[in-house]
């Protein structure tokens, strides 16, 4: 049987204290990569179009690497990508160019995704928004750095279905839909600059809205128009440039209106 003394319970409360203490000195930073699905009525690279169908029925030979079919650039993809960096008062560059991002996944008929990682369209932008949540008694005004906005290809879309209980039943697959497969994506990487969750929810949503409003996507979120990606550090308070090295990425549905 264990037993205190007072002088114990008063060590083991400094203790807590001086842990929450420590835990209270780190703060959250979190950079965005948002990636929106252009409302163009065919795909980045190929003349297929992009409206809605059933599975694997929306594909050319281009979409799927067929070896000997070659890529013509879609010219209203580029004409969006320009229009979301005015909006976003980014610095439209002089000349940009496509490279190839490798990985090896079922979505990806390729074995590689067409971007523009190195030399983007766009980049050095600022976008400004306000915060406002019931837990905060007078909203304020936020400034987001916008580091580069590029154009690239979406993957397909992977559906992972469970083994089936019954016996003899089948055992855990994967569906594949080559539709999505080649549509053409912006994707808008910011800085490190948000401090709480919920000025990264209200970025979202108002940008959400501004490129609905200017025609540039539909912005149906069941149908992954608008896909996140949230890169989180930890901060020290007190030393402002010592970071985590460890960056956990979390894919987030911002299924709140």
């Amino acid at each position: 049987m264990w037993s205190y003394s007072r002088r114990g319970f008063a060590s083991v409360a400094s203790a807590t204290v001086a842990q929450h203490q420590q835990k209270a000195r780190y703060k959250p930073v979190i950079g965005l990569e948002v990636h929106v699905q252009l409302n163009t009525k065919t795909k980045l690279f190929s003349r297929c179009p992009t409206t809605d169908s059933s599975p694997n029925r929306r594909v050319l030979p281009f979409d799927m690497a067929t070896p000997g079919t070659l890529p013509s650039l879609n010219s209203q993809c580029i004409y969006r990508a320009l229009k979301m960096a005015r909006l976003l008062n980014c610095h439209v560059s002089e000349w940009s160019r496509f490279d190839r991002k490798h990985y090896f996944y079922g979505d990806m008929p390729a074995g590689y995704q067409i971007t523009q990682n190195h030399h983007p369209i766009a980049k050095n932008g600022n976008f400004g928004f306000w915060v406002f949540d019931e837990h905060l008694d007078v909203p304020y005004w936020k400034e987001v750095k916008i580091l580069q906005l590029q154009l690239e290809q979406d993957s397909g879309k992977t559906i992972h279905l469970p083994s089936t209980s019954s016996e003899g039943g089948e055992g855990p697959k994967s569906l594949i839909d080559y539709n999505r497969a080649g549509c053409a994506l912006i994707e808008i990487v910011t800085s490190p600059c948000f401090e709480t969750a919920i000025e990264a929810i209200r970025f979202v949503q108002t940008l959400r809205l501004l490129i609905i409003h200017h025609n540039l996507s539909n912005g149906e979120l069941h149908k992954g128009h608008l896909r996140v990606d949230a890169n989180v550090s930890l901060e020290r308070d007190t030393v402002p440039d010592s970071k985590s090295s460890n960056h956990t990425s979390i894919w987030v549905n911002w299924a709140r209106p």
